[in-house]
């Protein structure tokens, strides 16, 4: 099996110009075929863009600004304390604040409003008491990556605050699957997998070594269906790409597991090139935007983990590890 990712970024380049709304202005895209334009949509293909290997300098000046207003378009000017409307459901302000910083730092541009969102957690004493009443059970939608994580990347964010942060984390870990959160039981077998992603980021960006990587290399083997997915079911979801990036970001903190991490991802890169080659067309127009960018995301992942499949003569990158996705410091806005 030999996938050619250039391939790939030309059949995703070619459903998102057909979503993109011809009478609107450049970057307002359609969430799905025939629907209306969104907020999301215009982000999730800014983001797909670094994620795919395309770098911003080769985009248009004029249409970087213009895109770059129309995202900021959508700035609650109401409440003028950061958010954005035109959320998607079951999303808190706080994905869609770093949705915005990922498209945002990508096209070089900034946010409209200081984001105030971060008041709630922006001191020592602050964020561990905002951890500490996380909905551990239903972490995988906690807003820590769009609130925490991003606020780390802030140039308000002091060393003292990181390491606050970082301890809190690694006490709480549960010792049997290296994952949030110890004494609590989740409410599914899912949502330590969704809600480590979205918190691990945090020691990557600064450098700080995790505690148990070949655990949590075990729990997501473990979970893995016989079809090669994650969920079970045979369809993709964004649970596959949470599986394959915590694969990735183990492996960076240790390599003992790679053969069994190697052999789970080829598992999953045949029952993902399966689906798609069965129906790929269908595949592609039934999808949301966001979960075209968890496609594209989950082949930067593969072509991370399977690089002698899963080729290109650029690079690609997934949503958790993509470093021009995080410059909350080029973004923000002082008060």
């Amino acid at each position: 099996m030999k996938v050619n990712l250039s391939t790939v970024r030309n059949e995703l380049l070619g459903v998102f110009e057909s979503r993109r709304d011809k009478n609107g202005p450049p970057g307002c895209y359609r969430w799905l075929p025939g629907s209306r334009t969104n907020l999301y949509a215009s982000l999730d293909v800014a983001i797909a863009y670094p994620i795919m290997g395309i770098k911003a300098t080769s985009l248009d000046s004029g249409l970087k600004n213009s895109w770059i207003n129309h995202i900021n378009s959508y700035a609650d000017d109401y409440t003028k304390d950061g958010r954005y409307k035109d959320i998607i459901p079951r999303h808190s302000p706080f994905h869609c604040n770093g949705m915005v910083i990922g498209a945002l730092g990508y096209l070089g541009g900034k946010q409209v409003f200081p984001v105030k969102l971060y008041e709630a957690f922006d001191t020592p004493v602050k964020i561990e008491n905002w951890l500490g009443n996380i909905d551990w059970p239903n972490q995988w939608s906690s807003g820590f990556w769009g609130g925490p994580m991003m606020f780390s990347m802030s140039k308000a964010c002091t060393d003292e605050w990181i390491t606050t942060v970082i301890a809190w984390l690694s006490d709480n870990l549960d010792d049997q699957t290296g994952m949030w959160r110890k004494g609590v039981c989740p409410s599914g077998i899912y949502q330590p997998l969704g809600g480590f992603v979205h918190i691990y980021p945090i020691y990557d960006y600064h450098r700080k070594s995790f505690p148990h990587p070949d655990k949590v290399i075990d729990c997501v083997y473990n979970l893995q269906t016989p079809n090669g997915n994650w969920y079970p079911n045979n369809a993709f979801s964004y649970l596959d790409m949470d599986a394959l990036y915590a694969y990735a970001a183990m492996l960076k903190q240790s390599g003992k597991k790679k053969d069994l991490v190697y052999k789970s991802t080829l598992k999953y890169a045949g029952f993902l090139m399966s689906l798609l080659n069965k129906n790929k067309k269908e595949v592609y127009q039934t999808m949301t935007m966001h979960g075209l960018l968890c496609l594209a995301s989950t082949f930067g992942l593969l072509n991370q983990l399977l690089p002698g499949i899963f080729t290109d003569s650029t690079e690609w990158f997934d949503i958790f590890s993509a470093q021009m996705l995080y410059r909350t410091d080029s973004v923000e806005v002082s008060t």
